[in-house]
């Protein structure tokens, strides 16, 4: 049975412990193949290279780069708009995900493609803050923001301050990260001074007033402005960040309706937990949390379970519509909450259990597999190299009567080019860059142990601009009996502490060792320093001055 302080959440525990079909692909090989094509400037083939230099200098005297949303996707390239029309929330998440997998992207290839991401900083337009494009275009035509919704409003800036926090030393994104910073901060403030709060469809970045159109208010939003002050908290060191972050967070601990719309609610969820372990906040985390899974008013479908056809997809992430399951959801979702139990390892076990899900069956967007009858593309693998994957699984395919799931790209047939003309889809733009990206998320965090089943999450890799830490690591045993497991820990002996049954497990170890995880109950294992010194401090244990257990009692 679970451990007894373990908070369930409902739509895990409808899924099974061990996904049908079970089987977990080299994330880390898709995520190294997935950098070395898509950011290779001569790569040769059809529909190659999926990258190019934008050397319109829009904001910044220098070059930026652009990858396609899609492969062959017509509205981009170096021939459209100048160079200009590709996306933030692909090409700095991009960059982010290479760095997960220990890729130096201030170097890689020959080029500073952490320097160029801010080339998304909207300067030149007096925005003043990181947008989905280097410059404005039509979002009733081309698709994208630039005020009318949350997502794409605020993502960019996001992903921005999660880039710069892995990359302190690139003193180029100083600038545009601490006005962003700012510019969050005002516009938190005026929101935060209205009736309705968040309750917008977006924010005019460049009026500096809040939003309501056709798209549904993005209360979750709340969740994104939390994080990203949290992070420039981290970085600037400035107080008022700090208190925006809370102030943000306190109107989303008091919504009474689920508030999710499309994916920054578990951005807020990480954040909650955070500011409750580090800050002494009292943010009601299992609601929030529940929410992401369950979904809502606004957002039907929250997270998947169950069976569509032979094909097990539970775990995938589902916004918007429903019987619609998406790939860049569903790897950012696991970018928020992996590292969230290491301030809250009440939700191991969910976490875990559904990790263990959704690392099985996102393998379904990528071409090798489903069988080809289940794909709209499939005669186009070999361009994608197989590391390329559709940003849709449905039972409801846009393209007429399909068996289920089918894999295909989102509705962009009535999409125009920046010059205006209607854009023209190969059937090759099913493969999706767009979500494909945040591959390096499970790439970087997914480690293997001894049994197939029983995988190790590196809870550190996501848990941007966190104080000093030692190596922490989620594992779930979904056997219904005690698993034994051997770990490869390196040279140097640490003591081994499980924040969820607030003991050492192992002491004195190195090199490999086993330890038996409890059946259908998860670990969050800290490395400490063998022999480290403890102290209880605010209520958290400290190991050698670090913390080690937020909820030590």
């Amino acid at each position: 049975m679970p451990l007894s302080n373990q908070i369930n959440i409902p739509r895990v525990e409808e899924m099974s412990n061990v996904p049908a079909r079970f089987e977990v692909p080299d994330w880390r090989e898709i995520a190294l193949g997935y950098a070395n094509l898509v950011f290779d400037l001569n790569a040769e083939g059809e529909h190659m290279p999926l990258v190019w230099l934008d050397q319109s200098h829009t904001n910044y005297p220098e070059d930026s780069f652009g990858l396609y949303v899609t492969v062959a996707d017509p509205r981009c390239g170096p021939d459209q708009a100048d160079g200009t029309h590709h996306d933030a929330v692909g090409d700095i998440a991009a960059v982010i995900a290479s760095s997960l997998i220990d890729i130096d992207m201030t170097s890689y290839k020959g080029q500073n493609w952490v320097r160029m991401c801010r080339g998304y900083f909207n300067k030149a337009n007096g925005r003043n803050v990181f947008m989905e494009f280097p410059r404005e275009f039509d979002p009733a035509k081309t698709g994208g923001g630039y005020g009318r919704d949350f997502w794409y409003d605020v993502l960019p800036s996001l992903l921005a301050m999660e880039l710069g926090s892995l990359y302190p030393q690139e003193q180029s994104l100083d600038e545009p990260l601490r006005v962003t910073a700012d510019q969050f901060l005002k516009a938190a403030e005026i929101m935060l001074a209205t009736p309705e709060g968040f309750a917008w469809s977006t924010f005019d970045w460049k009026a500096m007033e809040p939003v309501k159109n056709f798209i549904p208010t993005q209360d979750d939003a709340a969740g994104g402005f939390g994080e990203l002050l949290l992070l420039a908290y981290h970085r600037f060191g400035d107080r008022r960040y700090l208190d925006a972050a809370k102030r943000c967070l306190e109107w989303l601990d008091q919504c009474t309706e689920n508030p999710l719309y499309d994916a920054m609610l578990p951005d807020g969820v990480y954040a909650m937990a955070r500011m409750n372990a580090e800050h002494e906040t009292t943010y009601d985390v299992a609601k929030q949390l529940n929410w992401c899974f369950q979904g809502g008013f606004k957002c039907v479908g929250g997270v998947r379970v169950g069976m569509w056809g032979d094909y097990d997809i539970s775990g995938l992430a589902e916004m918007r519509l429903v019987d619609r399951a998406y790939a860049c959801e569903t790897f950012k979702m696991a970018k928020s909450l992996v590292p969230m139990v290491r301030y809250d390892p009440r939700f191991a076990r969910a976490i875990g259990k559904w990790m263990l899900n959704a690392a099985s069956n996102m393998r379904l967007f990528y071409p090798d597999y489903l069988p080809p009858e289940h794909q709209m593309a499939p005669e186009y693998r070999d361009v994608t190299r197989g590391v390329i994957g559709y940003e849709a699984l449905t039972t409801r395919s846009m393209w007429g009567d399909r068996p289920a799931p089918f894999a295909e790209r989102d509705d962009w047939r009535d999409t125009y080019t920046p010059s205006g003309e209607l854009g023209v889809w190969p059937k090759a733009g099913h493969y999706s860059l767009y979500g494909s990206s945040y591959v390096g998320f499970f790439g970087g965090m997914i480690e293997r142990t001894s049994d197939e089943r029983i995988l190790q999450l590196d809870c550190l890799k996501t848990d941007f601009a966190h104080t000093e830490a030692f190596p922490t690591h989620l594992l779930y045993n979904p056997y219904d009996s005690p698993g034994p497991v051997t770990l490869q820990l390196g040279p140097e002996q640490v003591d081994l502490y499980d924040a969820v049954q607030h003991r050492f497990v192992a002491k004195g170890v190195n090199g490999e060792c086993t330890i038996t995880l409890e059946p259908d109950a998860a670990a969050v294992l800290v490395r400490t320093p063998a022999n480290a010194s403890l102290t209880n401090i605010d209520g958290a244990l400290l190991a050698n001055g670090v913390m080690i257990d937020p909820r030590p009692v």
